[in-house]
């Protein structure tokens, strides 16, 4: 009798149904005597019992919402083609152009940096819940969802709305989200978002220069000491010392310098920090800080010479803080120290340059 293994009734039934309308109905008995770690289960469709492990009865105890999708947002990558980014300060919107690169429109439109754009759809893409704060909301303004902090909006290529997550509150350890699909409010990861740009500077293309490094005819430095020019002899030497015409040979610093030079010319940041003239002053940059400019031969009149100026501060990475500037507007990012190194070396930057820099500076 199927009493005798628990069946009758069940200790817990399993429908299943399949797309296409078939359906299986499984029945959960006793353990089996002997051994505590299989049970007795019925298949109604084979009209028979068999052994399965206990474990499959004990994982089905758990709360339905157990099984429920950590997942926040159903997009994948390749369809968005536009993001909308929205606080209440500021505001701007991302571009895809073609497969690779995207555009950032702002007050200014300019260049986005393609791999920072591919980690910030992908973070998009693939956020998960670290928690399922509430599914009953009446209120959503004690979460800061009403109105939220900041809104990223995802469009398709048609330009169709696809997915929208709110931010609102942040609880140390964790945000609370929301999206516009659905009325639950979720926790993420604090990770998780502060890895979501809130400012359309921490997207900028990080290539700063794109000169051909022939180009370089000599190189300005300002610091506390004044100004000096180091130039470029015609066999393309560099003049450490003053006397041009006299050097027939690379020095182990020249030889550093042209090298640094050549990356300088094709210069990428490291990660950007700030922007805008308040960034300078929290930065360490004063009217004393280093400023190399690259002199170009056969320069258009109204061609600026490339500068960077250096604050003597360094990132918790031990990378130099520089600045630069873009449609007259200065940006703090950390300069690559491989380039820096042998042009403050050659260049006999008077400034210090240590750990303890890091301890004074706003870290990134």
């Amino acid at each position: 009798s199927l009493s005798n293994y628990g069946l009758r009734p069940p200790r817990m039934k399993l429908v299943l149904a399949d797309a296409d309308g078939s359906v299986a109905s499984l029945g959960f008995g006793n353990l089996t005597t002997n051994n505590p770690s299989l049970m007795y289960l019925e298949r109604a469709q084979f009209g028979d019992v068999v052994l399965v492990p206990s474990g499959l009865f004990d994982a089905l105890q758990n709360p339905s919402f157990r099984f429920r999708s950590r997942q926040i947002l159903s997009v994948t990558p390749k369809d968005v083609s536009r993001i909308e980014v929205t606080s209440a300060s500021s505001g701007f919107s991302l571009q895809r152009t073609n497969e690779t690169q995207w555009v950032v429109n702002q007050e200014n439109r300019f260049k986005a940096d393609p791999a920072l754009v591919n980690e910030f759809v992908n973070v998009l893409a693939s956020l998960q819940s670290v928690e399922f704060h509430q599914d009953v909301v009446t209120d959503y303004r004690q979460y800061q969802l009403s109105p939220p902090e900041s809104v990223y909006q995802l469009f398709n290529s048609v330009d169709q709305p696809i997915a929208t997550l709110l931010i609102g509150t942040n609880m140390v350890d964790k945000t609370l989200v929301r999206t516009e699909q659905e009325p639950y409010v979720y926790a993420i990861a604090e990770g998780d978002r502060a890895r979501l740009p809130t400012t359309a500077f921490e997207l900028r293309d990080r290539q700063i220069f794109s000169i051909d490094p022939l180009r370089v005819g000599a190189l300005q430095v300002n610091s506390k000491a004044g100004e000096r020019v180091i130039q470029r002899n015609e066999k393309g030497l560099w003049d450490l010392e003053g006397n041009a015409e006299r050097i027939q040979e690379i020095s182990v610093e020249a030889a550093a310098l042209e090298s640094a030079v050549q990356e300088l010319a094709t210069l990428r940041a490291e990660n950007w920090v700030a922007v805008g003239e308040k960034a300078l002053t929290q930065f360490g940059f004063d009217d004393r800080s280093p400023r190399i400019s690259l002199l170009l031969r056969e320069a258009a009149p109204d061609e600026p010479s490339p500068s960077i100026t250096f604050s003597g501060k360094i990132s918790a990475l031990y990378r130099p803080y520089a600045s630069t500037t873009f449609e007259g507007v200065p940006y703090v990012f950390e300069f690559p120290t491989r380039v820096f190194t042998p042009l403050y070396q050659a260049l006999k930057l008077e400034f210090p340059i240590s750990s303890k820099n890091a301890k004074t500076s706003n870290q990134d």
